[in-house]
């Protein structure tokens, strides 16, 4: 009976033994998307007292993924905080647009020569590979994990220069709104530091929302219509926990 009470110690002190880990290492594989809709019905002040009439439509959509294998480390602050390490990974993947406007004036203008003349330009519309530099970031603050890019400077200007979109459809949550309460969201989605620093081999997060703003505020030179954009986020994290450090050519390269 003895020896049966000083094993099962033994086994509560292994099983024990993770949660009091200092650090903690995992390969990571994310996969993520973003999808945008829109469709704009505006009467706005044109040009010499005009008044014109905006249509369109459009759609964008982003796929993205972790280019190669990447890695993460939580390292332990104290019971209630933790740091994460090696949050930026290289990322690979796709992003195409679809989108036109048209105008007419409904309400001709009183001097046409005061008018500037539109210049054509053909539309670059379709779809585009992620550039080279791009990268994904994680974030962590106690129990909570958020995903955000695709960063890239190559995509300071935007990807498409003559197709009608909405700001910041090339990137995660980051969609423009007027009001802060309806951004679509990036996270966060729970993840508890007794699940980090625990025994699970593998565990996957999830996220997703759909959210649509009318972007449309009356004043200015916006006279009345609607801009509704619907931005649906979707995104998984699967996490492999390693039993040592990883090798430097797992994580991401010296200098990003």
């Amino acid at each position: 009976m003895k020896h049966a009470v000083m094993a099962a110690a033994a086994l509560a002190v292994a099983a024990a033994a993770p949660a009091s880990a200092k650090e903690a290492f995992f390969a990571v594989k994310i996969s993520a998307t973003q999808d945008v809709t829109w469709t704009r019905d505006m009467t706005v002040q044109g040009c010499s007292d005009s008044i014109v009439v905006l249509t369109g439509r459009g759609d964008a959509h982003l796929n993205v993924h972790q280019r190669a294998d990447s890695w993460v480390s939580f390292k332990r602050v104290d019971s209630h905080r933790a740091v994460l390490s090696a949050a930026v990974v290289h990322a690979a993947g796709s992003f195409s647009r679809q989108g036109e406007v048209a105008s007419h004036a409904s309400t001709p203008p009183r001097d046409p020569g005061a008018c500037p003349q539109a210049i054509p330009a053909a539309s670059d519309c379709g779809t585009q590979a992620l550039p080279g530099d791009a990268t994904l970031s994680l974030a962590y603050v106690p129990n909570k994990l958020t995903l955000t890019g695709p960063h890239s400077t190559q995509w300071l200007a935007a990807p498409f220069q003559h197709c009608p979109g909405v700001n910041g459809d090339d990137s995660l949550g980051a969609t423009s709104s007027t009001s802060a309460s309806s951004i679509v969201q990036t996270g966060p989605v729970r993840l508890p530091m007794a699940k980090v620093f625990g025994t699970r081999k593998h565990f996957t997060l999830h996220w997703s929302d759909k959210r649509t703003v009318e972007t449309v505020r009356p004043g200015g030179i916006v006279l009345s219509g609607t801009y509704p954009v619907t931005t649906t986020i979707r995104w998984s994290i699967r996490f492999t926990r390693l039993t040592k450090p990883p090798q430097p050519e797992l994580g991401v390269p010296e200098g990003l």
